[in-house]
């Protein structure tokens, strides 16, 4: 994809996706950050399993654990249909809104340690994420959505190889947002 494809994949139906990303954006907070201060039933915290007690807790991949939110911005916006852009908004709610349910009547705890070991990512992410969003994991589920969003919507508008390029390269980084969600231990497996 030569810069002037990438450019019209990026104004293609532009409007819309302005509108969706601040609509998608503001739902997500609205619910997330929210749900974070109610507690309807004692929160859960979850054994670890082996292969989480092996990765234990890795600071740094909070990094790979932000960098997500480029993920779920970046394939949206290489979309050219208007369809396609409404099919993933309908998708996205969906499966934030089940989330949102299962945190308010199933709470679980995150795992990471306390106290949360500090840095500036942590900080961050510490501003914002509470401890009762461990299960299911939205990293997770909206990682996989989001790329598999992409292929179907990729697989009619742009040649094999840069199709099986960009789920490549969607897929390392998929994996290793999944992988962090583990190492900084916000997630069970």
């Amino acid at each position: 994809m030569n810069p002037r494809e990438l450019f019209q994949r990026l104004a293609a139906h532009a409007d819309l996706k302005l509108v969706l990303s601040g609509g998608l954006t503001a739902f997500f907070c609205l619910f997330y950050f929210g749900l974070q201060k109610i507690s309807l039933f004692p929160p859960r915290q979850l054994p670890p399993t082996a292969f989480e007690a092996w990765i234990g807790y890795r600071p740094s991949w909070i990094w790979v654990y932000q960098s997500i939110y480029g993920l779920l911005s970046l394939y949206p916006w290489l979309c050219t249909s208007r369809e396609d852009l409404k099919r993933y908004a309908r998708g996205f709610f969906l499966l934030s809104g089940i989330s949102f349910v299962i945190f308010l009547v199933l709470p679980v705890e995150a795992l990471r340690p306390d106290p949360f070991p500090e840095n500036l990512m942590k900080r961050l992410l510490g501003g914002y994420n509470g401890r009762l969003n461990a299960f299911p994991s939205l990293h997770a589920g909206l990682a996989f959505y989001t790329l598999l969003f992409a292929s179907r919507s990729f697989a009619a508008t742009i040649r094999p190889a840069l199709h099986a390029t960009w789920m490549t390269i969607g897929a390392i980084w998929g994996g290793l947002v999944l992988f962090a969600t583990l190492a900084a231990q916000l997630h069970y497996l």
